[in-house]
């Protein structure tokens, strides 16, 4: 498939450009191969990918991306470097906003 040798080549600078145009051609298939690629990446940020799965609907990505801060201090030290943040929707804020608690009690 034409999608894994893109994704092969250059992973991480055109991932976001094939969610763009898979989700403007609805084309389900494609996003899901994007968010796997996206889940196995360690190559693009996880700000990135929060904004990426906040964005397109990337339910695996967002929760992969949140369980992977180990703590408060990487966390919010990553979200408050991020202009982002903002631009987050409240869906995306209030699930930032459980990991963080969930942080907290460990």
């Amino acid at each position: 498939m034409i999608l894994n040798i893109i994704l092969i080549n250059c992973p991480d600078c055109t991932v976001s450009h094939i969610l763009k145009l898979a989700d403007q051609f609805q084309m389900k298939r494609v996003v899901k191969q994007a968010e796997k690629h996206l889940n196995q990446s360690n190559g693009i940020d996880k700000i990135k990918k929060l904004v990426l799965a906040d964005k397109y609907g990337l339910e695996s990505v967002k929760y992969y991306c949140l369980d992977s801060f180990t703590s408060l201090t990487e966390m919010t030290s990553k979200l408050k470097l991020s202009k982002e943040l903002y631009t987050f929707s409240d869906g995306m804020k209030a699930t930032i906003c459980d990991r963080v608690v969930s942080l907290a009690k460990v």
